[in-house]
């Protein structure tokens, strides 16, 4: 969130609710990327002693946050650009929705580096969106 609002406080001189939702999106992107990861690596992870969070919370529940990740982070990705640019900002939003759903899919089937591929495309996806949206 520090990069996302420092960004925009440096460019614009303030912080606004809509700077601090797409700081919230950008970081729950950011965190499933490193949640895959980490359920990916658990076993080892465990072995070595590492005490990531999927290691402490257990693949079960690290699985959860996964979810509650992809979850909080569409509903106000939508609900931003829905804002920004009624309806076409929600309907491009939700074309890529069957995204996070293949993530978490992929996840519960161990099959990692798909997991890990389709977590890494959220975060530009959201960005080119929000860029569309901002510049109608």
């Amino acid at each position: 969130m520090a990069a996302v609002l420092g960004t925009q406080y440096a460019l614009s001189g303030s912080v606004s609710v809509l700077g601090v939702l797409c700081a919230v999106v950008a970081g729950l992107l950011s965190c499933q990327i490193l949640m895959v990861n980490n359920l990916r690596d658990i076993n080892e992870d465990r072995r070595h002693g590492k005490r990531t969070l999927a290691v402490r919370m257990g693949e079960r529940g690290a699985r959860v946050m996964l979810g509650v990740c992809c979850v909080v982070a569409w509903a106000i990705g939508v609900w931003v650009v829905m804002l920004l640019w009624t309806p076409w900002g929600g309907i491009l939003m939700l074309s890529g929705i069957g995204v996070p759903w293949r993530m978490v899919t992929s996840t519960g089937r161990k099959e990692f580096r798909k997991a890990l591929s389709d977590a890494c495309f959220q975060p530009p996806f959201f960005a080119v969106i929000l860029l569309i949206s901002l510049m109608v």
